[in-house]
């Protein structure tokens, strides 16, 4: 007997209350206006969708999202679905001219005069990489690698799709059209014959560019100040007081004199107020004046509606690192495995075991608000920018995590642990430094993004059982004696890591999806 499948029917158009629920939750979601004009994209874009959910109307799409949807990850595909992600490289030219001709010589004066020969930049919506791969590449040619710069840039979008693309930096031969022929050939790989063949950036070019998740409507994961902020054809898709408010953001996040780069049709009665025009949708941030400021800093930045009770907490100091847990919970115990994240805002405990995995505790003591990671990098054949890009990933879902549940990134602290030298025992040469490049990640991450490191038990040769209070930042810790189970459990997350990063899996972190940032 054949069996005959028909295909589920989905309506041709979205009726007035479901367009309204679903451009509600992507603005509250993104920031983004849709406008009634955009209802057959609306329909267009999520008809495949349903199908692939065996969903009959937009409206049981709706209900999914509210009631099926515990981790967000369909929410996520929503935001995926419905933003546009148009992108070239080198697109509208005159900004890399004042990228070389403005934003370099800058940094070159300030070098002079004593400061680190240092440039930040940040693509704050790089789509599928065209911008940040030519900011990266308009760099090196105007810095060559002889003067010793240190070039660092930020690129986030938030759709994850686009960001896949991005940092896997392998495109097809028309994209590269718009770039000179020297630039494609001194800065990418040909992969593959004709026809079909690819074009992949080269190490060097993806090594100056982190690639991050971050919503624009959110509190950002991090304090950095930029020489310049490329944030072009953003604004159009939001309403005025969105524009207003991302304006002041991005303006308290440049540096005196700093650029913005705006798409060419975008501006902004604001910008007036925070910026002086130096040619065609390029603005120079002023320098800051006595008296109150429109400028947003980075402590001023987050919604209200999310700012923690001031004085809701105070911090009482760790237990010492080699007391065995033994004091009574505070709540119900949430147990983290490799791959899982967990942030809490009320009293409560949360728990794992480690060997060569890392586990870093961060919290607020102000708020209260706090959370634990349990990951492992990625070992070889994975490159050492994909490996790195993984544990920035693990790291910025745990702070973003705090920060939504109302915890400040400016007080967060760290205490960190693991790191053990347990697979060695049982694994390649090439293999045997895995707790130490774990430790090392965590350090230097920590140090980059200014979070103290108060306290950490790192390396060793046993496992550790790890109990933290998130509310008092309390950590209680127990050397275990038996590793054998917990060496072939980690030996099979660290596989399924390596595949993940190997694949420009930095958003498929998780060994079990409706866990990335809640708590089991």
């Amino acid at each position: 007997m054949t069996a005959l499948l028909t295909a589920i029917a989905v309506p041709d158009s979205v009726c007035d209350a479901e367009f309204n629920a679903l451009r509600n939750l992507l603005y509250r979601e993104t920031g983004v206006s849709l406008s009634d004009a955009k209802r057959a994209l609306v329909s267009s874009r999520l008809a495949r969708r349903l199908r692939q959910l065996n969903l009959r109307t937009f409206g049981e799409y709706v209900g999914y999202l509210r009631d099926r949807d515990p981790s967000g990850a369909e929410l996520q595909t929503l935001v995926n679905c419905l933003t546009t992600n148009k992108t070239d490289f080198l697109r509208e030219p005159h900004h890399f001219g004042f990228l070389r001709e403005v934003v370099v010589p800058d940094a070159r004066r300030r070098a002079a005069q004593g400061e680190p020969r240092r440039l930040r930049i940040w693509s704050a919506a790089c789509s599928q990489g065209d911008e940040p791969y030519s900011i990266a590449m308009a760099l090196l040619e105007s810095l060559p690698s002889a003067e010793a710069w240190d070039v660092k840039i930020l690129a986030s979008d938030v759709n994850t799709d686009v960001l896949a693309t991005a940092q896997a930096g392998e495109y097809p031969p028309e994209k590269l059209a718009p770039l000179p022929d020297a630039w494609r050939n001194k800065y990418f790989i040909r992969r593959g014959g004709a026809p079909g063949h690819t074009y992949r950036v080269r190490p060097e070019v993806q090594s100056l560019i982190a690639f991050r998740r971050i919503n624009l409507m959110e509190p950002w994961p991090h304090q950095a100040t930029f020489d310049a902020i490329f944030c072009r054809n953003v604004l159009i898709y939001f309403d005025q007081t969105t524009q207003e408010r991302l304006v002041q953001r991005l303006g308290g996040r440049l540096r005196e004199h700093g650029l913005l780069m705006l798409g060419h049709s975008e501006s902004s009665p604001w910008l007036a107020e925070l910026f002086d025009p130096l040619g065609k949708t390029v603005y120079r941030r002023r320098p800051a004046k006595p008296g109150p400021s429109r400028l947003l800093t980075a402590a001023q930045e987050r919604p209200r509606s999310s700012t923690a009770a001031a004085g809701a907490s105070t911090h009482t100091p760790a237990l010492p690192l080699n007391r065995i847990a033994g004091a009574p919970a505070i709540g119900p115990p949430r147990n983290i495995l490799a791959g899982q994240t967990c942030v809490l805002a009320e009293p409560g405990e949360i728990t794992t075991i480690l060997g060569s995995c890392v586990a870093v505790c961060l919290y607020d003591p102000q708020s209260g608000v706090g959370g634990m990671n349990h990951f492992m990098l990625p070992a070889q054949p994975v490159d050492a920018g994909a490996s790195a890009r993984y544990g920035v990933h693990a790291m910025e879902l745990l702070i973003t995590g705090i920060m939504k549940r109302g915890g400040e990134r400016g007080r967060l602290q760290a205490k960190a642990f693991g790191g053990a030298n347990l697979l060695q025992l049982q694994l390649t040469h090439d293999s045997c430094q895995i707790g130490r490049q774990n430790v090392a990640f965590v350090k230097k991450f920590l140090a980059d993004e200014q979070i103290p490191l108060v306290a950490e038990k790192l390396g060793g040769g046993q496992p550790l059982r790890i109990r933290f209070q998130p509310q008092t930042g309390r950590v209680l810790v127990k050397t275990l004696s038996r590793a054998a189970d917990l060496v072939s459990r980690e030996r099979i997350y660290r596989s399924k890591s390596a595949k993940a990063a190997t694949a420009g899996g930095e958003f498929t972190l998780f060994t079990n999806p409706g866990l990335g940032n809640s708590c089991p």
